[in-house]
């Protein structure tokens, strides 16, 4: 048996007793994540996917570097194995990129989402025109936040708008104002493209373009645009939050429980609110530490369903062209393994999250041109959500539709 067999061997023994470390792995790995942090990372790792029960699959590209699947009592999990040239051959590197369940149907995979604590939603449709053909579904209907996947909304009116003829892809502005936590560093009075603006917010979702274009296009626009996609419950995001609004709101940035005041107020007074006080709000006032843990998830978010995800993704579709600007913004990041998103002619992807809160929306052309939208979210109220298990799911829904079709 080859060193790099006996270490990848030796690796599943360790995810479970978590011991000696300083037997497989060498001195510069343990520097960097001392056998304290590892054994956290091993039984998050368990806690998640359940016990390692062996190595399922290990492909060398070299005697000292593989790619291997490790199976655990629920899911695969997939990534890269490095070893020392020299003997004793200690690990040099170990990285789990992917997770895929172990279950093999739509409906399976349905089975587990309702086992999730807290809600959650699934839904796979087969894009027909302008109708979305459910091909498996869990509580399409249900409206939850979605986190970030907001922007694609505010994606939609910059693309309603450019089609328009009122503004341009290559269109300069300058920056006006800037979010909190934010991607970019860039002073106020920055010139920046829409272009580059939205690509920065839909592959980094980096807030401050978004907060920029949401003050280009208007928060008014951006609602309109949510209704007319076909949003079945729009009245959840009016008014429409900036994601500087967003973080001061729940952070405690202009005062002490000011959330449960926003909630109480009319939508009248919430839009009166955001632009009369909490604009004058700087963002360096928001305690980040409000959002360690889920905080006001149901009531303070941006919300919708898998049909309404399902619809604007569609809308996207269906005013762009291959190889134009808008669907070359929405697939720079593809939010799949690198294997997975080579399987399809294209892919198009947002996704958001915050603590108890996880959507990824994927837009998808087969290899023999049909479209489908797959899309998921989960929400608990009293706990983070474990990401790892949903990009399982998710990614497994995406590989059995191309199975599929």
């Amino acid at each position: 048996m080859s060193p790099l067999k006996i270490r990848a061997k030796e690796l599943v023994n360790a995810i479970n007793t978590m011991e000696n470390h300083s037997k497989i792995f060498n001195k510069k790995f343990l520097e960097v994540l001392p056998p304290e942090k590892l054994d956290e990372v091993f039984k998050n790792l368990t806690a998640s996917l359940g016990k390692a029960i062996g190595v399922r699959e290990l492909t060398t590209e070299s005697a000292t570097a593989g790619t291997l699947s490790i199976e655990f009592e629920k899911f695969i999990g997939k990534g890269t194995i490095t070893i020392d040239e020299e003997e004793p051959n200690l690990v040099s590197g170990f990285h789990i990129s992917n997770v895929e369940t172990k279950t093999e149907t739509l409906q399976g995979l349905i089975c587990d989402l309702k086992k999730l604590p807290g809600r959650a939603s699934l839904a796979a449709f087969k894009l027909e025109g302008e109708e979305l053909k459910d091909l498996g579904s869990h509580n399409p209907d249900l409206s939850l936040a979605i986190g970030s996947a907001f922007k694609l909304y505010v994606l939609a009116e910059l693309a309603r708008r450019i089609e328009k003829g009122d503004a341009k892809w290559e269109d300069v502005i300058k920056l006006e104002v800037s979010s909190c936590p934010s991607g970019n560093n860039w002073p106020i009075g920055s010139p920046v493209t829409l272009h580059t603006l939205a690509s920065m917010m839909i592959s980094t979702s980096d807030n401050t373009a978004t907060d920029q274009l949401i003050k280009f296009l208007g928060r008014e626009s951006v609602e309109n645009v949510m209704k007319e996609s076909g949003h079945m419950s729009p009245e959840l995001n009016i008014p429409f939050l900036t994601t500087s609004e967003f973080f001061k709101i729940k952070g405690d940035a202009h005062r002490k429980d000011f959330e449960t005041e926003f909630i109480n107020k009319t939508a009248k007074e919430r839009r009166e609110l955001l632009d009369e006080e909490l604009s004058q709000i700087p963002n360096d006032k928001v305690d980040l530490g409000k959002f360690a843990k889920p905080n006001h998830i149901d009531s303070i978010e941006w919300f919708a369903s898998c049909y309404d995800l399902g619809r604007i993704m569609n809308w996207l579709k269906q005013c762009s062209d291959e190889g134009d600007y808008l669907r070359g913004v929405l697939s720079i990041n593809k939010g799949l393994p690198a294997e997975l998103a080579k399987q399809w002619n294209y892919v198009g992807f947002k996704g958001g999250s915050e603590s108890g809160v996880i959507n990824l929306t994927y837009l998808l052309e087969s290899k023999n041109g049909e479209w489908f939208v797959v899309t998921g979210s989960w929400n608990d109220t009293k706990a983070n959500v474990d990401t790892l298990q949903f990009v399982g799911i998710l990614n497994k829904a995406i590989e059995l539709i191309d199975k599929k079709h």
